[in-house]
């Protein structure tokens, strides 16, 4: 959120020497961050026992936020999808128990699952194509930020790549920390390459990040929607030839074959 608000609105001269963008679950329209986590088919809340989904919204209702069962469900989701790695390392927990509360309940409120703070409005989605340098997006398979809200940004983006790394949840530095770091330098070695041939950087459509590293499982590819629309239309025009090529071929074919008068084929012609 910060990187993007200082792309956006940060001093011009410093804003002109940014020369790409990393975005670790990153979200631009915290209304529908809040949203996804919540939703039905595809969200992580919802991936919950029922049991404790009936609790989360009792809890939210009485406005119980510092109750022993809210921190209990806190503590559970937290370990689903926000860090998988477990127990949770010194750094992640040194720097959850050193947050300003303060600043922190002011921006999100109280309730880590809405939102309701001083930035429950906050939406740049509508100004993130003015950031035209090249961006990458990285997300966890199990990510508080769902899917959806990455879609959101990755067809504002002019120059995106977007990585999904499948054994994390919203920390993949922590859950994956390897596989981050290979995919970072390798999106910067690209941009620098760019940079020093003076050429237009050309994104790629990212794998899941066990198909990068050859990790024997089945990975979905996630792609740029250029991609798609290009990988769809060379697949329409293959096929239109191929379609051409068999007609042809019946033709020939069909009137290649000896007949007699009646149409019957002659024996042993």
């Amino acid at each position: 959120m910060v990187a993007q608000v200082f792309a956006l609105d940060g001093p011009r001269k410093i804003v002109e020497g940014i020369q790409s963008i990393t975005l670790a679950g990153p979200q631009s329209d915290i209304k529908l961050y809040a949203q996804a986590q919540w939703d039905p088919k595809d969200g992580s809340i919802t991936k919950l026992p029922l049991y404790l989904q009936n609790r989360i919204s009792v809890l939210q209702d009485t406005r119980q936020f510092d109750s022993e069962e809210y921190v209990a469900i806190v503590d559970t989701y937290c370990a689903l999808f926000l860090t998988r790695t477990q127990p949770v390392p010194s750094c992640v927990a040194d720097s959850l128990t050193g947050v300003n509360t303060n600043i922190y309940f002011g921006l999100y409120g109280k309730d880590e699952f809405s939102i309701g703070g001083t930035i429950k409005d906050w939406n740049v989605t509508d100004r993130i194509h003015e950031i035209k340098v090249p961006v990458l997006l990285t997300t966890g398979q199990h990510d508080i930020v769902r899917p959806s809200v990455v879609d959101v940004m990755q067809n504002e983006f002019k120059h995106v790549e977007r990585a999904l790394f499948s054994k994390s949840a919203h920390l993949s530095m922590i859950d994956e920390p390897d596989r981050m770091n290979e995919v970072i330098q390798d999106f910067l070695d690209r941009v620098e390459k760019s940079i020093i041939k003076d050429h237009k950087f050309k994104p790629i459509g990212l794998l899941k990040t066990d198909l990068v590293h050859d990790v024997e499982e089945s990975e979905e590819i996630v792609y740029s929607r250029d991609v798609l629309v290009g990988s769809c239309i060379t697949m329409l025009l293959v096929g239109a030839y191929a379609g051409f090529l068999i007609y042809r071929w019946n033709q020939e074919f069909r009137y290649s074959i000896p007949r007699t008068n009646s149409g019957i084929l002659k024996k042993g012609a």
